[in-house]
């Protein structure tokens, strides 16, 4: 803007300079002619006129020119000033973006260390203490865990809470049924809506159907499933934190019971 406005003042003085110019050269003609006793003929009078009609011309471009400049470098400083704020914002998200991805994957981490147990104990205890402090931590309905047995290759129920059945407790073989095939598949499954009377959770109160259900995959240090978590719940987990959290539960549980004493009763 100022280098305009500099220009601006430069093409006044010139036009200035031009015009105090074309007087002088008239006046010089005038008094020349004049002391020659010779009148001032009309070619000369047109020159003078033609000059500063030009030098009018001339200032009027400049002015318009100058009015367009302005306008231009306005326009140009609106795009930078929108790019910068563009660029500000795609920075920003990207720095915003990491904190919530640093937060919550130190979150997750938080959260399986707080529901891991205690090893030592039995492979049935320590399924017992996770799904007891699961539940404390996301108010779960129902709950069990599945081991693998390798005598009849059949997953059996080990641990379990709140757990109501008035028959035998359901095995599972690889590949069969949904927990079968979360086995198999070693992939996460999230079920919401499920359809009345998929899962039935008692009480001294009465009866209620929980909507939500997560199936995990137990998985030892060798890559193998050697176990099914099943936790039911009346309000859903949310995906950013359900499906890491048991993803990398069932492999860190894995691990633990892969040196636990198998010295429970399956059935």
């Amino acid at each position: 803007m100022n280098k305009q406005y500099h220009t601006f003042r430069i093409a006044i003085a010139l036009l200035i300079l031009l015009l105090v110019t074309c007087v002088i050269a008239y006046a010089l003609v005038y008094n020349r002619l004049q002391a020659l006793n010779a009148g001032i003929g009309l070619p000369i009078a047109l020159l003078m006129l033609l000059v500063m009609f030009i030098g009018i011309a001339f200032f009027y471009l400049i002015s318009v020119n100058n009015d367009r400049i302005v306008k231009l470098n306005e326009k140009v400083e609106q795009l930078h000033a929108m790019l910068d704020q563009t660029q500000n914002a795609q920075r920003k998200g990207q720095n915003d973006k990491g904190e919530v991805e640093k937060e919550q994957g130190e979150d997750i981490n938080q959260i399986i260390s707080e529901l891991m147990p205690q090893g030592g104990s039995s492979i049935e205890k320590q399924g017992e203490q996770l799904l007891t402090n699961i539940a404390h931590r996301f108010n779960i309905a129902q709950g069990t865990f599945h081991l693998l047995n390798p005598d009849d290759d059949l997953f059996h129920l080990c641990s379990s809470y709140a757990y109501y059945t008035e028959g035998q407790p359901l095995t599972y073989r690889m590949g069969e049924t949904l927990p079968g095939q979360v086995a198999k598949n070693q992939q996460l499954l999230r079920l919401e809506k499920l359809p009345t009377g998929y899962i039935a959770i008692k009480s001294g109160l009465g009866q209620a159907a929980p909507s939500n259900l997560i199936i995990a995959p137990v998985i030892d240090p060798q890559g193998k499933s050697v176990g099914i978590l099943e936790i039911s719940l009346f309000k859903a987990i949310p995906p950013h934190i359900a499906e890491p959290l048991f993803a990398q539960l069932g492999k860190r549980f894995g691990q633990l019971i892969a040196a636990a004493p198998r010295n429970t009763e399956q059935a």
